[in-house]
């Protein structure tokens, strides 16, 4: 019996952190950098595990945006904190009706386990957007500032878009997004498409205001005595 995954829906790689080291604003996808005397430049890029894939992809794609309009070469150091603890403990066979995973992550689940796995698309869904940015004192303490921005603002080009849809994250650009439109008929998905169109786009987002903003979401849910508290001291 093939294991379910329902999937919560991130947009775009930008999605996935925020850069701090290299001209980023503080949170978890960092990037910092520096140059050396031959005129070679590089940067770190700190975020989540489930954006290794895509940004090893995206950093080759830049060095070459990078290379042809600066005529400067660019490398590109990651460095990935994981978020996907519980996703490993079912694929390492903890006994879970369900697992719900972020879309790009059920999707390469599909990729490399083929057979094992199939996702199903909730007709209502959570949009997540995280942050990435430039961390100011660090690109002006290293000179790298120039760089730094426009490894962030190439993120939104076609080309990266495109990439990030081939990496399963939903493109905000709705032209390239049809691209990707998923061709068949139902919201479960057993098997990668052949076609490369893996978006299905008959799902009600909703985003963070529906919970009443950050703060509100934050007292409710997660402050002390919130409704985590409260699941967790009955599963205990």
């Amino acid at each position: 019996m093939k294991k379910q995954l329902a999937t919560l829906l991130a947009v775009t790689a930008l999605g996935i952190g925020v850069l701090s080291g290299c001209g980023v604003s503080a949170a978890s996808n960092s990037t910092g950098s520096s140059s050396d005397s031959a005129g070679a430049i590089e940067i770190t890029n700190v975020s989540y595990d489930p954006t290794r894939e895509l940004y090893a992809a995206y950093n080759d794609l830049f060095a070459k945006h990078w290379k042809e309009e600066k005529g400067q070469d660019v490398s590109v150091v990651q460095s990935h904190g994981g978020s996907g603890k519980q996703a490993l403990e079912v694929a390492n066979g903890l006994q879970a009706d369900v697992l719900l995973a972020w879309e790009n992550e059920a999707f390469l689940s599909l990729d490399e386990h083929p057979g094992e796995y199939e996702i199903v698309v909730p007709s209502v869904s959570i949009l997540c957007q995280p942050t990435v940015s430039v961390v100011d004192e660090v690109v002006d303490k290293r000179g790298t500032r120039d760089v730094a921005t426009e490894y962030l603002n190439y993120l939104y080009s076609d080309e990266a878009q495109k990439l990030e849809a081939e990496w399963y994250y939903r493109p905000s650009d709705q032209n390239i997004l049809k691209q990707f439109e998923y061709q068949g008929q139902s919201n479960t998905i057993s098997e990668l498409p052949q076609d490369g169109k893996w978006i299905i786009t008959n799902v009600d987002l909703t985003d963070i205001s529906h919970f009443g903003g950050w703060t509100e979401a934050s007292k409710k849910h997660f402050a002390d005595g919130g409704l985590f508290d409260s699941i967790y001291e009955e599963k205990n």
